[in-house]
């Protein structure tokens, strides 16, 4: 079925916005390409303890209210917490980058990774963050994303071949096995195998579960104790674990017997932590930087591409843009790692399901000593929130910022006027170090996936974007995916 027919199909009505001066929600079948995604509804005051607790740990973005989305600072008080939202970008920069001294990774933070991630890039600091940093950086260099990209096209063109006509598939879980398999294929040099599929549910779980807030967590509670709310993580992180270990043991195996070990992040971990690692001892920052490595190197990805399929299948000028684009083949006589310069309208729409669905919906840091942002004073000890989410839907910043409109990112359009207010990879720093990766896998596995395949959303009511770890759909986003003629 083509693209301009999807988005007629059995529409259910979306929640419109309450922000004053916010317009209404257009039809889905608008060829304008005017289409409004449903979102957690915006509270018009600030929940109660009950709702905080349960919304910390199902569903943060659900704690927002109107004073969040249209004002750039907002003090928050919880449990004798003092938290600073920030939606504007001068504040963030201020925060991130100009005053970056005055600010750490916060503690609630600390205990989330330490526990879950021990001694991995995203929860360290100093020294040891940057050597391991500077390890990560030699595998997202040029040459290496020319050979990824040819990669990642052979295993995305690999698993369309082995497609039938017409099936009913999750989105989510389906690309996230994809990505999986190029994330392993790129940065562990791992073709798939059967061990594969329970690594990704353990892992999803892992993030899913490890990364949520519990009321414990907010309260600095001790790690040793219960969470009420984290009752399966002692299993999910025993599993997890094992395969970071299975993978660990089986490399140093490789790098000790002689035969060559290939020059990818994997060895490149293990090599980083010798000689205790080569020695064949366990080394526990080895496993804990595997482990994170592992989930980023596909779970952000894949929620991405998931969401653009959304997305595109609610769009029908969108739609169109993005098949005329790829049917043209402006990019088949070219390697697959400049297929992003080649694909404007691909690469847009890549950029703006990142503005409306940011992998990490918000970044956190924590006052080393009294400070200012703006006018605001800042004490030592408060938490400040640079909320990426309210960001990149802010009116005060974008035209429609609730609607999915790819013009933006099109040469020439208004994402070119407003660099500082896309920041779906982090700012400074601590930027995300594979954002090159991240935005070639997503073009190359789009363009190849909607060149051969329709997708009909086929859920009964919209996705509704849930940050749990990472931001993650309600529904998995069901569709009909069928081969096009």
């Amino acid at each position: 079925m083509p693209f301009d027919q999807i988005a007629g199909l059995a529409m259910p009505e979306y929640r419109r916005s309450r922000i004053v001066g916010m317009t209404a929600d257009c039809a889905a079948t608008d060829r304008s390409g005017c289409f409004e995604p449903l979102y957690p509804a915006i509270r018009r005051r600030k929940p109660g303890i009950i709702a905080t607790i349960r919304g910390l740990y199902a569903n943060p973005i659900t704690l927002l209210t109107e004073e969040h989305y249209k004002n750039g600072i907002v003090i928050d008080r919880m449990f004798g917490l003092r938290a600073v939202s920030l939606n504007d970008p001068d504040h963030i920069r201020q925060v991130f980058v100009t005053d970056r001294q005055k600010y750490g990774i916060d503690p609630i933070r600390k205990l989330l990774l330490k526990r879950n991630f021990g001694r991995g890039m995203a929860s360290v600091e100093g020294e040891e963050w940057r050597g391991i940093r500077k390890v990560a950086a030699t595998q997202f260099t040029h040459p290496k994303l020319q050979r990824y990209g040819a990669e990642i096209a052979a295993v995305v063109r690999r698993c369309c071949l082995g497609q039938p006509q017409q099936q009913h598939i999750s989105a989510s879980r389906w690309v996230t096995r994809l990505a999986m398999d190029n994330g392993m294929k790129c940065l562990f040099s791992l073709d798939r195998d059967r061990q594969f599929e329970p690594m990704m549910d353990t892992n999803s779980a892992y993030l899913e579960h490890g990364m949520s807030l519990d009321v414990m967590d907010v309260m600095r509670a001790p790690a040793a104790l219960p969470r009420a709310m984290k009752k399966s993580m002692g299993v999910i992180q025993r599993r997890h674990r094992s395969i970071v270990r299975a993978l660990y043991h089986a490399r140093i195996g490789r790098m000790n017997s002689g035969s060559g070990a290939p020059d990818d992040l994997l060895t490149g971990i293990c090599r980083h932590y010798a000689p205790s690692a080569v020695s064949g001892g366990e080394c526990p920052a080895a496993l804990d930087n595997i482990g994170t490595m592992f989930g980023a190197s596909y779970d952000t990805t894949s929620k991405v591409i998931a969401w653009a399929i959304y997305l595109l299948s609610q769009s029908p000028a969108a739609s169109d843009a993005i098949l005329k684009e790829l049917d043209g083949g402006e990019h088949d006589h070219l390697p697959p790692d400049r297929w992003p310069d080649a694909l404007p309208v691909t690469l847009a729409t890549v950029r703006e399901a990142l503005r409306l669905y940011p992998a990490i919906p918000g970044m956190v840091r924590h006052a080393l000593q009294n400070a200012s942002i703006g006018s605001q004073p800042i004490k030592k000890g408060d938490y400040v929130v640079a909320s990426i989410w309210l960001l990149h839907r802010s009116e005060r910043h974008w035209n429609d910022g609730a609607r999915f409109r790819i013009e933006r990112f099109l040469p020439g359009g208004e994402a070119s006027r407003k660099t500082d207010c896309y920041m779906p990879f982090g700012i400074g720093p601590r930027t995300c170090i594979g954002r090159q990766f991240a935005e070639l896998e997503c073009v190359i596995t789009l363009a190849i996936l909607l060149r051969d395949f329709d997708f009909r959303y086929a859920g009964k009511r919209p996705p509704e974007p849930v940050w749990k770890g990472t931001l993650r759909s309600s529904n998995g986003i069901p569709v009909v995916m069928t081969r096009r003629r």
